[in-house]
């Protein structure tokens, strides 16, 4: 599973690439396309200084969207992850042209295994516009520190373990199958690298043995052996050419590795040289790619002087995707260099898994063998294809829909519908999946990805993912999994998609009701409070019987604004909401004026002694309401 990355802001800069005490102006309009960069994953530093690990280079482009020129007057690592992501300093230009763009590549080294963040300031020339932040994103590989060669021959027909895997020894041995004489037939070595640094399995050297023609043995050209960690393995191909009808043929293949471990690898060559006889063609057939030529047709022929007799034809193998709907019979003969066209029918049935199978004839005059290859799996894509970027500094009142759209790629002959078995928020930590959702029915999501949906081959469908932003302000990012039979993402995780969004806070407004009481601010009282140089008492009240009305004030009531929301406003309560909740049974009080409207106050008229509850909610201009906030005033009887 892929790692979540919390973004962390706000870290202090340092390592700045211009002069930090002069600033230059030009007019431009900064723009960055990254707002976030995930270098994946890298090694860390080995304990070996001779070993050459390979850094991960991400570049940060830089648009000048103005009509005039803009000067770079910072670009800049958090002094805490300088040493962690890294870039050239001369990369980064002074100044960038009208509409032009500057690519700055940013290095990133992990000092350890582990997730790494860090924070990239860039700053232009125009006043008053806040810095632009990328947040850098990274993960150190957990893997050995020093290069190590893995290698691997699987054995063929001319092995003396058939299946087994020679080369997986201190001393490798790799068997061709006996091969006609002037024919070719090879054997393909894999070379793994299992550290993480750079395996470098330079300095090849083929030494043929003793008696054995030149070009016996030889090695295919091309053959790239420069190994990096998580790359696709090196595949070296031996040739074999047997000269004459011989046996025990033999060479010795040298590599020179930089593994501390297996610094000089010896792999020993043999194969036998005989007499042409039982051929077929192709020797390779693919049924399961588009354009393939290969048709399921095979011939059979005999390239020795005597004739032959065919024996047996069988597909061997695990995969159950071939069908033999033609064959020669056993006993059927073929001259001495006679051919037999399309002797042989193959059907394909589409499968789940790319694999292979062998089809074998068995004659007189030997054994010949073709592979035949198969699988037509679903192949998912989705765009994006990582991740869904929600925005920044979004409205917390406003709820944001993205799209994601699911692919059958069409790359098989008889591709499978790839089936969705279902998408869903990862829960784990530390995973804000809470304020995302898949929502059903929702007018603003009219298309909906639901569990057993099919897709066919080279068609798309489109799941909706709906982000509520909560009233506090903050960075929230998740992740979606998507379930389908496509064999590449199996479960438990499948297809991981990063979902990301900030917002900025705007929290409900505070709702404070009281009666005033004549005094002036400082107040002294017990629950009196200071509003408008005027105290007022809060909570509740006794007066006396002769009460008629009491005004009740929401005078003190306020919104929290500013850059963190701490910051009281009396000013940001738009309207005022008034209830009278409670009062003496049989009573016909009131309050004027009641409900939802702009007055600050109301006017309780109490009819009898008993005690009487009056309600306010407020609500600030984005509509957000607040409250409630009671005051209960009793008249003593």
């Amino acid at each position: 599973m892929r790692r979540l990355f919390i973004l962390t802001l706000g870290l202090s800069l340092a390592g700045c690439s211009c002069d930090p005490n002069k600033t230059k102006t030009g007019g431009g309009e900064l723009s960055v396309d990254e707002k976030q960069i995930n270098f994946g994953e890298a090694c860390p530093a080995p304990s070996d200084p001779k070993v050459r690990v390979e850094p991960a280079v991400q570049i940060v482009h830089v648009h000048n969207a103005g009509n005039a020129l803009l000067y770079i007057n910072k670009f800049e690592i958090s002094a805490a992850d300088a040493a962690l992501f890294t870039f050239d300093k001369t990369k980064v230009p002074e100044s960038i042209e009208a509409g032009g763009v500057a690519e700055i590549p940013v290095t990133f080294r992990p000092s350890g295994v582990g997730s790494f963040t860090g924070t990239l300031t860039i700053v232009g020339d125009q006043d008053g516009v806040e810095p632009t932040v990328v947040a850098l994103l990274g993960e150190g590989k957990d893997m050995p520190d020093l290069p190590g060669l893995a290698l691997s021959c699987p054995g063929g027909p001319g092995s003396p373990f058939p299946g087994s895997d020679l080369c997986k020894s201190k001393n490798p041995s790799a068997f061709f199958p006996d091969t006609a004489v002037n024919s070719t037939s090879e054997v393909v070595l894999i070379l793994n690298n299992t550290g993480c640094p750079v395996l470098d399995a330079s300095g090849i050297r083929l030494a043929l043995d003793s008696g054995v023609a030149p070009g016996t043995f030889a090695l295919a050209p091309g053959t790239d052996t420069t190994l990096h960690s998580g790359a696709k393995p090196a595949t070296l191909k031996v040739l074999f050419t047997p000269k004459a009808t011989q046996d025990a043929l033999s060479a010795t293949l040298t590599l020179e590795t930089n593994d501390p471990n297996w610094s000089t690898v010896s792999i020993t060559l043999r194969g036998n040289g005989v007499t042409p006889v039982l051929n077929i063609a192709p020797t390779y057939c693919s049924l399961s790619l588009k354009g393939t030529p290969c048709t399921g047709d095979f011939s059979l022929s005999n390239s020795g002087g005597q004739e032959l007799t065919i024996q047996s034809v069988s597909v061997k193998g695990a995969n159950p995707m071939f069908k033999l709907d033609k064959v020669p019979a056993a006993g059927t003969k073929i001259a001495g260099g006679a051919e037999l066209a399309s002797a042989i029918h193959v059907t394909y049935q589409p499968g789940t898994q790319p694999g292979s199978d062998l089809l074998e004839v068995v004659s007189s005059g030997g054994a010949a063998t073709a592979i035949l290859a198969g699988g037509s799996p679903p192949v998912l894509s989705a765009n994006p294809s990582s991740n869904i970027d929600f925005g920044a500094n979004l409205s917390s009142n406003t709820p944001v829909y993205k799209t994601l759209q699911l692919s059958n790629v069409d790359t098989y002959a008889q591709q499978l519908p790839l089936t969705v078995k279902s998408l869903e928020l990862d829960t784990r930590p530390p995973s804000a999946y809470q304020q995302f959702s898949l929502p059903q029915g929702d007018a603003n999501c009219p298309s909906q990805i639901t569990a057993g949906q099919q897709i066919a081959p080279g068609s798309s469908a489109t799941a909706c993912i709906k982000f509520t932003p909560p009233p506090s302000g903050g960075t929230f990012v998740a992740n979606l999994l998507v379930h389908t039979d496509d064999p590449t993402f199996p479960d438990p995780d499948g297809f991981l998609i990063t979902l990301g969004a900030s917002t900025s806070c705007n929290p409900a407004p505070i709702a404070v009701v009281g009666m005033a009481t004549g005094g002036s601010c400082p107040c002294s009282g017990a629950g009196e409070v200071c509003v408008s140089n005027a105290c007022q008492v809060t909570g509740s009240a006794q007066l006396p019987k002769s009460t008629t009305l009491v005004q009740v004030s929401g005078q003190g009531s306020y919104d929290l604004t500013g850059a963190s929301c701490t910051n009281p406003d009396p000013a940001g309560v738009v309207a005022w909401e008034w209830n009278l909740v409670k009062k003496p049974a049989g009573s016909q009080a009131a309050i004027n004026p009641s409900g939802k409207g702009t007055a600050k106050s109301t006017t309780l008229y109490p009819d009898q002694p008993g005690s009487y509850e009056v309600e306010l909610f407020v609500y600030d201009a984005s509509g957000l309401k607040g409250g409630p906030s009671s005051f209960t005033v009793s008249v003593l009887p």
